[in-house]
């Protein structure tokens, strides 16, 4: 489960939260919203919107607190927080670490070694026999069988 609250003068958008970008079901800012199953390196997505009243934040730049905790079965519960910069009105992004950080270097090593892995079987001759075959299959230009 995973659960928000708000500083006063941030209000929830109804409606508005996602699980790795499919809609959930409301409670993220009341008993939470249950994200499934989750395994060691794995991690989902929580994203939800929010507004802002101006009047509540005075001029120039404010920080507003969003603290966030995260339960699970036989797993003692995860706080967090992240903070809202409010300058003259306007929310610059944020970023909030839940999860362990190394997630995000391993998915960005993951897709590196992909990358090279199909650059350099688009440099082999089986690529290249493939390729030649297909274009030896085309029948015109409007005959998109392959």
């Amino acid at each position: 489960m995973v659960r928000a609250t708000l500083p006063a003068g941030v209000g929830y958008v109804a409606d508005s939260t996602t699980v790795d970008g499919i809609a959930a079901p409301e409670g993220i800012v009341g008993t939470g919203v249950n994200i499934g199953s989750i395994a060691p390196a794995q991690f989902h997505r929580v994203a939800f919107r929010t507004l802002i009243d101006g009047s509540a934040f005075p001029a120039g730049t404010t920080n507003a607190i969003v603290f966030v905790s995260a339960s699970a079965d036989n797993a003692p519960q995860n706080n967090g927080q992240m903070t809202i910069v409010v300058t003259k009105g306007v929310v610059a992004p944020v970023a909030v670490k839940t999860g362990p950080g190394d997630a995000v270097l391993a998915a960005f090593l993951v897709s590196a070694i992909m990358t090279l892995l199909y650059v350099s079987y688009t440099h082999t001759s089986v690529f290249r026999r493939h390729e030649l075959e297909k274009l030896g299959r085309d029948q015109g230009p409007l005959d998109f069988r392959s």
